[in-house]
């Protein structure tokens, strides 16, 4: 049965509240899923008039400081406010009779006195009804929401859900007040809740009695295919004629764009629809760069999209600025990191790609390398690493417990690694004690951080000594000088990245260094563990170099 066959089926059942799970992984179409679902679902079924859903997204950033500091039943209540009065304007700035009907039960303790009033004159009548409104029901949020979504369901014969969207977005102590509070507004305001969650927060979620005496309904989405989804993408900007809309939408024949290199293109139409033609068909038939975009993306679909759009929106695609005709992976991978810059700052929340040879601070022997060799660590200590035994090995390294917990948090926020039961996102305050590698730190384990590119972008944005970084900035310069030959040109590039790879073993020496003038033989055996990969990254690196400059010796222009 299709997720939407489901929801139409179990949906409409007005018999008793339900507790409905939507789960599957980060970015695999849980809020897509039921945004699309009560926007359009409904509508495809025909039930767009026996059903109403009232989504609560938890991650908007409005409601992050409301949901940590115990507003989160404010901040609902809020949200279920601005959608009744959105959806229904009729009901929610009533009359006097509209609004002796939506507050029925509200004003049945007060009947004889309105009997009274009624009898006294209409004007005394309407005068009390108006003062109850204004002062006891309407501002009252919890009172309000409760009678007007009580009218719906009786007078429109409306089953209402209540969708809390990104639940496991906090730690485990707001995400048991989340459930709780779900089950209290189901059973107050006769409504279904629809959360929706990632799989591994479900089982630690139903130990919880309160939780799992609700019997909830699970309704599992499957991750979608990346490149399925990247093709719709495709499909869907050519066919809708988005680049012709934009020309219509300017009133001009051409448009100029001034590229990455510093030239300028002049484009028509269907020049224009040609070029982005031959970018996209090479994003979705390249193999490399689908994987490319899983590993740094962790296979969360919006990251994903998000990352194609900085690609694409660069300007790093264009003729001049790939490296041949066609668009390899590394012309993406620049495309990437130069588009979304400063992407080397893991302070900045959209940043995309991470910069593993820097730390932000020049002073500190061996900083270079800090966030390299945590990330090891964490991979080295299995499917799970405990926080503390993470820290405890780089203390070995004499890296201070306090910078290793930042570089953690840095890879929490970078998606780097996980906390498997996601108790939180901060490490500190909700108190996660275990963490694993992700898809994406994986992958910048085997495969980015041996990418000449990636090499060649991120030393721009690592702190080294100004003499050296003096020497790689005159070679980068001299690599952009189109007076010298091509050869000469990508030469002085390799050798600028090669120059840093050099820092970058100096930095090991370092910290070899320190490690071995601690006369600690326990640091020293687990040094050995993660020690080699600099020299890996030369090597492969060097392979690499032979053959560019053997390419570029063959095809001179």
């Amino acid at each position: 049965m299709l997720p939407v066959e489901f929801m139409s089926k179990n949906i409409q059942l007005p018999a008793r509240q339900q507790l409905y799970l939507i789960v599957n992984d980060v970015g695999g179409g849980k809020s897509t899923y039921v945004h699309h679902y009560f926007s359009i679902g409904v509508g495809d079924y025909g039930i767009r008039d026996k059903v109403d859903g009232i989504i609560v997204n938890l991650r908007l950033e409005d409601a992050l400081e409301e949901i940590r500091t115990e507003g989160i039943y404010n901040y609902i209540q809020q949200k279920i406010h601005e959608h009744l009065s959105k959806r229904y304007p009729e009901i929610s700035a009533p009359g006097v009779e509209m609004a002796l009907k939506i507050f029925k039960e509200e004003f049945a303790p007060y009947a004889g006195i309105l009997k009274h009033k009624k009898q006294r004159g209409r004007e005394k009548y309407e005068d009390y009804v108006i003062d109850k409104l204004d002062k006891s029901f309407i501002p009252d949020l919890h009172v309000f929401n409760k009678a007007r979504i009580r009218f719906i369901q009786r007078g429109k014969k409306r089953n209402i859900f209540v969708v809390l969207d990104n639940v496991d977005h906090y730690g485990r102590k707001i995400q048991e007040k989340i459930f709780n509070l779900s089950m209290n507004i189901s059973g107050e305001f006769g409504v279904s809740i629809i959360m929706c969650a990632r799989d591994y927060t479900i089982p630690r979620a139903l130990r919880h009695l309160s939780l799992s005496a609700f019997d909830p309904r699970f309704l599992h989405l499957a991750l979608p295919d990346p490149k399925s989804i990247l093709q719709k993408r495709v499909t869907y900007l050519i066919e809708n004629d988005l680049i012709g809309n934009l020309f219509k939408r300017i009133g001009k024949d051409q448009v100029e764009f001034h590229s990455a290199s510093g030239k300028s293109y002049t484009f028509d139409k269907r020049k224009l629809t040609s070029e982005f033609q031959t970018i996209l068909d090479t994003l979705v038939d390249n193999p490399k760069i689908i994987a490319m975009l899983e590993g740094l993306s962790n296979f969360d679909m919006r990251a994903m999209l998000k990352l194609t759009k900085v690609a694409l929106s660069s300007g790093y695609l264009l003729p001049d600025d790939r490296e041949g005709k066609d668009i390899r992976p590394t012309d993406f991978l620049r495309a990437l990191m130069c588009g979304n810059n400063p992407y080397y700052f893991p302070e900045d929340e959209e940043t995309a790609i991470l910069n593993l040879f820097d730390n932000n601070d020049r002073d500190y022997e061996g900083n270079n390398l800090i966030r390299l060799r945590t990330l090891q660590v964490v991979d080295l200590l299995g499917k799970t690493a405990d926080v503390e035994a993470v820290v405890k090995y780089m203390e070995n390294f004499q890296y201070s417990k306090n910078k290793v917990i930042d570089v953690l948090q840095t890879f929490l926020h970078s998606g780097h690694v996980t906390s498997p039961f996601h108790e939180g996102v901060d490490i500190v305050k909700d108190d996660i004690t275990v963490i694993a590698l992700t898809h994406s730190g994986k992958y910048y384990l085997d495969e980015l951080i041996f990418h000449g590119r990636y090499l060649d972008e991120v030393r721009i944005a690592t702190n080294m000594d100004d003499d050296i970084a003096d020497k790689i900035k005159k070679l980068s310069d001299d690599g952009m000088d189109l007076k010298k030959t091509k050869i000469e040109r990508v030469a002085a590039r390799l050798t600028a990245t090669k120059l840093f790879i050099e820092v970058l073993e100096s930095e090991e020496r370092l910290e070899e260094a320190r490690i071995g003038g601690s006369n600690n033989n326990k640091a020293l055996e687990n040094y050995k563990k993660v020690k080699g990969i600099i020299n890996k990254i030369k090597t492969k690196y060097d392979d690499a170099a032979c053959g560019i400059l053997d390419w570029v010796r063959g095809n001179p222009d």
